[in-house]
């Protein structure tokens, strides 16, 4: 019995060593600029019993973002604010915030504007959580990034109005174009019954004039 206890030690010791030398070694490779492999190994330290870890969550969120995967960042960063340590929580909805911001201004980049408000509208509900608002650490970093992408939805809006009015502009034009195509091709109708009416009435006349020669004759 001893001698279990003595082995089941050792492989928690061993496998609590793992999952730290892990995150240390993921954490160099993350500061040297090799995200694609902190990651693999920050996804080795969340083997069971450490899945839920919070904090790694969030650093593979990080290597995600930094490579560019907003969405995959995002999913990440969704599971690390499930902490009840405010320092993984809000720095994992402001990481959150700013990844809905990059996909948010591709769609207005498309003109995608319904997709890029309702984002932006997201990212600023993320940094107005009150529990990260209400902190000395965070309340700055949070309120400078919320009045960011209120002007973000602001010029997404004003954009989006502008191109509706382009639209009724270019209807308009269209509806006028049209109106005019149709007048000139009633103009055209015109020319050519009038053409027709010309035509029948020398013909009339070229007759009327063969028949009076006739008659002298």
């Amino acid at each position: 019995m001893k001698r279990l206890l003595i082995l089941f030690a050792i492989i928690v010791v061993g496998v609590i060593s793992s999952h730290w030398m892990s995150s240390v070694v993921a954490s160099k490779m993350y500061d040297s600029g090799s995200y694609g492999l902190a990651q693999g190994a920050w996804n080795v330290s969340l083997i069971a019993p450490f899945g839920n870890d919070f904090a790694v969550h969030y650093n593979i969120g990080n290597a995600e973002y930094q490579k560019g995967n907003w969405d995959e960042a995002i999913e990440r960063y969704s599971k690390a604010i499930n902490s009840d340590d405010l320092n993984i929580v809000c720095p994992a909805l402001y990481n959150w915030a700013q990844a809905l911001v990059k996909l948010a201004d591709g769609n207005l980049a498309n003109n995608e504007f319904e997709n890029a408000i309702g984002r932006y509208s997201k990212a600023l509900s993320l940094v107005s959580r009150q529990s990260c608002v209400n902190t000395e650490e965070y309340q700055q970093q949070f309120e400078d990034l919320g009045e960011e992408i209120e002007e973000k939805i602001d010029e997404a809006e004003q954009a989006a109005g502008e191109d509706e009015g382009d639209d009724e502009e270019g209807s308009q034009q269209e509806r006028e174009t049209d109106a005019e195509v149709e007048q000139e091709i009633d103009n055209i109708e015109e020319e050519v019954d009038q053409l027709r009416r010309s035509d029948n009435t020398n013909r009339s006349d070229e007759t009327r004039g063969r028949d009076e020669y006739n008659v002298i004759w």
